[in-house]
């Protein structure tokens, strides 16, 4: 007989642990250290995270987390909670009931922390059931922004003036050494800083877990944070990490930009093999309001999430 529990990750037992790391593994066939277990799932703002599990005899065949962050939403500081880890083993899968179940866990559970938001990037079938499964509503569509780097891949190019002005972001995560040290201690890759006036950005030429279709041949970088995001770092970012990596083909950046950088280019719709998207539920109606469901608020990107 299936049964549910909810638990932060200092409640989980050694054996616990393990299991989550082989149902990942199964679920994603990719590997799931248990140092890289740790590390993502304890090292959060607050020291732990959220973890809704369904069991069989004490084994864990599903499970769904998230993890808190120190956001701020039109200038208050808030808790979010990205999710992380939607699995269910093979032969378990099929009642929606149990996914319901699941999700509804961990949502209780975040609300009782005190988590205004839970959310994440989504590709756009797993956004559909969201939607269905845990009442989550869309927040928009991010996109891919591309630079070449070498002369070859630059002939792809053609360079326009960059559109001047700068975003502003009354949502976004609060963007400190705790936020940083967390981050970009997750995998065992190099990340690397750029400082820029009144600000920086991060940056990696390396990647845990592979970038699916990506051509071996192709050597891929990416720009997961640039603060502050605007025309101007933006374009000093870029043009930094061209002069230090030469020998990159691409440099890349998922999010939703409101200026045009000066070389990089918004991959088309047609080059998308699958389109993605910011959704969420609001927990805490007292903290957050529907501008929420606005993406033109938002500065989001790839550090907002546990891709690479």
């Amino acid at each position: 007989m299936l049964n549910y529990a909810t638990k932060t990750t200092g409640q989980l037992s050694a054996a616990e642990i393990g299991q989550l790391g082989e149902l990942f593994e199964a679920a994603f066939q990719r590997p799931f250290p248990e140092d890289i277990l740790r590390r993502k799932y304890s090292g959060s703002c607050l020291g732990h995270s959220f973890h809704s599990l369904m069991y069989d005899d004490n084994r864990i065949v599903g499970a769904f987390s998230a993890i808190p962050a120190r956001y701020r939403f039109f200038g208050k500081p808030v808790l979010f909670a990205p999710t992380a880890d939607l699995m269910i083993a093979q032969s378990y899968r099929g009642p929606v009931k149990r996914l319901q179940i699941l999700s509804q866990g961990l949502f209780d559970q975040l609300r009782e922390a005190g988590i205004a938001f839970v959310f994440a990037c989504l590709r756009e079938e797993m956004k559909m059931v969201h939607q269905a499964v845990s009442q989550w509503r869309p927040v928009g569509k991010v996109f891919y922004y591309v630079a070449p780097i070498n002369a070859a891949a630059r002939m792809v190019l053609r360079l326009a003036p960059a559109a001047c002005g700068a975003g502003k972001w009354p949502i976004e995560k609060i963007n400190d050494e705790q936020f940083r040290n967390y981050r970009y201690r997750i995998f065992p890759v190099s990340y690397k800083t750029v400082p820029l006036p009144g600000g920086g950005a991060v940056y990696t030429t390396e990647l845990f877990y592979p970038i699916e279709g990506l051509p071996p041949r192709i050597r891929l970088g990416l720009l997961l944070d640039v603060w502050p995001l605007d025309a101007s770092t933006f374009n000093c970012a870029v043009a930094e990490i061209r002069r230090r990596e030469p020998r990159l083909h691409f440099l890349a950046y998922q999010g939703r930009l409101p200026f045009r950088p000066r070389e990089m280019f918004r991959a088309p719709a047609r080059f998308e093999k699958k389109a993605w998207f910011v959704a969420g539920r609001i927990l805490r109606d007292d903290l957050v309001d529907e501008r929420i469901f606005d993406i033109a608020h938002w500065n989001i990107n790839l550090s907002n999430g546990d891709l690479v």
